[in-house]
């Protein structure tokens, strides 16, 4: 990347400054930490996209609300209710082979952190 890559005027000692930072520099060993932070900054204000990317990344490590319904995070989204009355055959078929239709059933790619 060069300075004349951003019409902002961010110069190179900028760019190299901010990729100097132990926070920004990759390391294969706390690559879901570098990466999944980035993209959680990236991602703000995008709930749903940052909500997927943590969970399919790992980090960063959410602390569950005091007040809460559940024991856990949502694992992932009910079927629209839409869904389930005018595809009512396969809407079941797919509960059966996944698990319930809640929001805590974890996904077929989903694995513990």
């Amino acid at each position: 990347m060069e300075a004349s890559d951003f019409p902002n005027g961010i110069t190179d000692s900028e760019i190299n400054q901010y990729l100097s930072q132990s926070e920004v520099q990759f390391d294969q060993s706390e690559w879901r930490q570098k990466i999944g932070l980035q993209k959680w900054i990236a991602l703000f204000g995008q709930g749903v996209q940052n909500w997927i990317s943590t969970r399919r990344i790992g980090y960063p490590a959410l602390e569950m609300p005091e007040i809460t319904t559940y024991d856990t995070f949502p694992t992932r989204l009910p079927y629209p209710r839409k869904e389930q009355s005018l595809n009512e055959t396969n809407y079941n078929e797919a509960v059966s082979r996944q698990g319930p239709d809640d929001i805590v059933t974890n996904v077929w790619w989903d694995v513990d952190f």
